[in-house]
């Protein structure tokens, strides 16, 4: 298996992956509790954001894929099956604007870059003038919405620069291959050529590896919408790095 940029090639199966692989995170229950009532909502929203990251210059949108040869790449027979498979995918993010950060986005954002951008948004923009998303809790969105902002005024406003690791997702079987973690791996890499911190709101499932990676547990965050009985608890992490972690 091998890491590359994703494309737009990539949509259809990234949102595959995306909408059957994480029906056992408490996140994604948390913020799409009507997608088994309407399905076809939480595929095509998704297919939109996916979209968005995929043109966004500050995101780093990669794929783990499996290689003509893998024995076990899908499970298909080799002289009709695809010569390869997306089995992962991560979505970091790169804030900040310093030296190293203004030479990626001018890298990404090419022309063609920006128009595909533009169209993105714009598209999602008449799409939520138009029509009403079904499959979310727009109160419980909202609220995690506020979370993320108060998680990074308060344990990441010391860092002008970092890598913030935005999305992780795996296919459910090719889990425990090591796709995730060459995914993590590649942007700790990164931040650490920069002299960079790494940071995460992290699932129950993803505090394992991000634990196991080095980033380091700093606070357990509650959302709770009022009159609401269910809650949603994730773990803030941060990983400093390499040279920070030595001393």
């Amino acid at each position: 298996m091998h890491i590359r940029p994703a494309t737009a090639r990539d949509i259809p199966r990234l949102t595959d992956i995306t909408t059957t692989s994480l029906v056992d995170d408490k996140t994604y229950d948390y913020m799409w509790p009507h997608r088994h009532e309407y399905p076809e909502d939480n595929v095509f929203w998704w297919q939109l954001k996916i979209e968005r990251h995929l043109y966004d210059k500050k995101a780093v949108f990669l794929v783990v894929e499996t290689d003509p040869e893998d024995e076990k790449a899908g499970g298909t027979d080799k002289a009709t099956g695809p010569a390869s498979v997306v089995i992962s995918y991560i979505i970091w993010e790169r804030i900040g604007c310093n030296k190293d950060a203004r030479k990626r986005f001018a890298e990404k954002n090419t022309w063609l870059n920006v128009f595909d951008s533009t169209v993105a948004q714009m598209r999602t923009w008449s799409v939520d003038k138009k029509y009403q998303r079904r499959d979310g809790d727009p109160a419980r969105l909202k609220a995690l919405d506020e979370a993320s902002d108060e998680v990074r005024k308060e344990y990441f406003s010391d860092l002008t620069d970092w890598w913030s690791l935005e999305l992780l997702v795996t296919d459910r079987n090719y889990r425990r291959r090591g796709a995730a973690s060459r995914l993590v791996r590649w942007g700790m890499n990164q931040a650490d050529i920069e002299g960079l911190a790494c940071g995460v709101e992290a699932s129950v499932m993803g505090a394992l590896l991000y634990t196991a990676l080095g980033f380091r547990k700093l606070v357990t965050w509650c959302v709770r919408v009022p009159g609401d009985d269910d809650e949603l608890v994730y773990d803030v992490m941060r990983r400093e790095p390499w040279g920070l972690v030595l001393r």
